[in-house]
């Protein structure tokens, strides 16, 4: 561990979500899933679903989550929003920030909070491969791959418009490993 973040755990007393963050597990999420289903679960988590939290506000009009999180341990509460929206291609992004109501650091307490946080919602949310999004990579940039890639893998045109294909042992047939004309030198 490097001084800086030596430093960080003692005497930062909150982490927060940000799509840049050097951890990649602090980073948010973008979910291609739809909002009022992540935000049913969201609200599960904040009411008993994750131990100590409690939620104090819910609004899912403007996608706000507060809960306080108790620390017995400590005797003491730890302040937590979650924050839903819509990014601008319509996927649902939840980023949350955690702070302590010490003045002292929290011994990274808040960080570890926010990635147990992701890893309980995307369980809950069955956000595997393809779910969750890489919030600093457009999506439109990654459909017009997708599409791309998809008009490559397609038919042909002349299949595709009812050609005829080349007889197996003709000079035009494609030379590939299911036909007849693959060879093993």
């Amino acid at each position: 561990m490097n001084l800086g973040k030596l430093r960080a755990v003692w005497t930062e007393n909150q982490a927060h979500t940000h799509p840049e963050h050097p951890d990649p597990r602090l980073r948010g999420r973008t979910y291609a899933i739809p909002f009022a289903r992540v935000w049913a679960a969201v609200a599960e988590l904040s009411q008993g679903g994750l131990r100590g939290w409690n939620t104090l506000l819910s609004d899912e009009d403007l996608g706000i989550l507060k809960a306080e999180c108790t620390v017995p341990l400590l005797r003491s509460s730890d302040e937590i929003e979650v924050r839903m929206s819509l990014d601008e291609n319509g996927q649902t992004r939840v980023d949350v920030s955690s702070t302590s109501n010490t003045e002292k650091g929290d011994l990274g307490r808040n960080a570890r909070r926010i990635r147990k946080f992701f890893r309980t919602l995307d369980k809950r949310v069955e956000a595997g491969p393809g779910k969750i999004l890489d919030p600093t990579v457009p999506l439109i940039r990654t459909g017009l791959l997708a599409l791309l890639l998809v008009a490559a893998c397609g038919p042909s045109e002349e299949s595709a418009a009812g050609g005829t294909d080349p007889q197996p042992d003709s000079p035009e047939a494609p030379r590939n490993f299911q036909g007849r004309s693959y060879e093993r030198h």
